[in-house]
């Protein structure tokens, strides 16, 4: 009957299984995230090589014209190392890790920026037999100079449109994907821009904006770029009037 049930746990019938509790469901970029892995053990006793969490998002990617989201790892940390789970036994390993500074946001005021999917993937790597998972979804709200910067952009008329994680890499980035924060212009005083698209960029002193405008011309629209940089000692910038600046010259 042991060997039977050794058996089955390998394929993941009576194995150990995992489940993460946050302490919070929400964070910020370059914020804390805390909880507890609970590993309950299941038929027979199991060796466990590691434990670890990751943070992920799911990413767009443009195949032959077709949009997919493919999930890619924003950070990975070991929260346990090698241990026995014995049969039927519960362990928990609680943990406190830093959430990276470009990690994408997902909420903007009262919105919330529903096709960015950031979520925490638990993994327990468990010896000769199929590995348990468990996911967690997470709320990441701006930094205090991203959301000035955003409300600045609502209270000169611009109109939220949407928001994606998008597969490509923007210089001075870490990863092989950015946020594009997107929002209509046409009941703004800059009329002329059909379309602005945001993305931040965090560092260790501040945040560096990239601005996308879709302006309209006599010939049809243009792309222009522009890009800004928010000190996280923001104290002496006024947001709107510095906003009307690099938008008025475009």
């Amino acid at each position: 009957m042991s060997f039977f049930k050794k058996m089955m746990a390998t394929v993941g019938i009576g194995a150990a299984k995992v489940d993460t509790v946050l302490n919070g469901m929400v964070s910020s970029p370059g914020g804390i995230l805390e909880g507890v892995v609970h590993v309950k053990g299941g038929n027979v006793d199991q060796d466990v090589e590691d434990i670890t969490i990751a943070l992920m998002v799911d990413v767009k990617k443009e195949i032959n014209d077709t949009a997919i989201y493919q999930p890619m790892e924003i950070a990975k940390y070991k929260v346990a190392g090698r241990f026995k789970i014995n049969a039927g036994e519960s362990l928990q390993f609680p943990f406190s890790v830093q959430v990276p500074l470009e990690v994408p946001i997902t909420v903007l005021g009262q919105y919330k920026l529903g096709n960015i999917k950031l979520y925490v993937k638990t993994l327990l790597d468990i010896d000769n037999a199929l590995d348990k998972a468990d996911k967690d979804y997470l709320e990441i709200r701006p930094m205090p100079n991203m959301e000035k910067f955003l409300h600045a952009l609502l209270q000169l008329g611009f109109q939220f449109h949407k928001a994606d994680v998008e597969y490509g890499r923007i210089p001075g980035s870490n990863y092989s994907f950015f946020e594009e924060i997107e929002f209509y212009g046409g009941h703004s005083q800059f009329s002329r821009i059909k379309e602005l698209e945001v993305t931040f960029i965090a560092k260790a002193d501040g945040v560096h904006v990239v601005l996308e405008m879709d302006k309209r011309g006599l010939f049809g629209s243009r792309e222009k770029y522009r890009t800004i940089f928010l000190p996280n000692d923001d104290s002496h910038i006024n947001y709107i009037a510095e906003l009307q600046n690099v938008l008025g010259s475009v």
